[in-house]
């Protein structure tokens, strides 16, 4: 029997999440753009519970977890887990270079976050979303995947040029709603 069959009622072979409006089913899929995405603006906002712009912003916000989780991580590796399970009193040695690394790249991304998350609702709510808020909003989340090991490995200009792109995805999100 094939895994899809398994997974039964609308479900496919790596779905996340399925969304359900007015009888009209959607699939996300782990590795692809959601179902509804192929459809038009106004057949998108009707049958789906979602935009593209929101998939991507929680695609984002799964990233931000895993900034955290690499800092975290290095850091704990560098410092060990006594002090990371402690209270941190006193003063910690100084973090490595890849541990420094991603606790700033971890900062950064908070940084931009929240931005993009505001422009994403904005453009979201206010049915701005198109073609071009769909492919800033990926361009954002790619640019930001990028931007980790990069920073983490230290390539100066990449890293800068990636920060760029992701900032360009933020003011195309924005420059929707203007």
């Amino acid at each position: 029997m094939p895994a899809t069959e398994l997974l039964g009622h609308g479900w496919q072979l790596f779905a996340g999440v399925q969304w359900v409006s007015g009888g009209s089913q959607c699939a996300a899929h782990l590795f692809s753009l959601p179902a509804c995405a192929h459809a038009s603006r106004a057949d998108n906002l009707e049958r789906c519970a979602t935009s593209i712009e929101l998939w991507w912003l929680g695609w984002s916000v799964v990233l931000g977890f895993v900034y955290v989780f690499v800092a975290v991580g290095l850091a704990t590796w560098q410092r060990g887990l006594l002090w990371n399970a402690g209270n941190r009193d006193g003063q910690p040695e100084p973090l490595n270079k890849h541990a420094a690394r991603a606790d700033r790249a971890s900062r950064n991304f908070l940084e931009t976050f929240a931005f993009f998350a505001a422009a994403t609702l904005a453009v979201v709510l206010a049915h701005k979303n198109s073609a071009q808020t769909a492919i800033a909003a990926m361009i954002y989340f790619w640019a930001r995947v990028a931007y980790l090991p990069v920073y983490i490995i230290g390539i100066p200009y990449l890293r800068t040029a990636i920060y760029i792109a992701s900032i360009w995805g933020i003011l195309q999100m924005l420059e929707a709603l203007l």
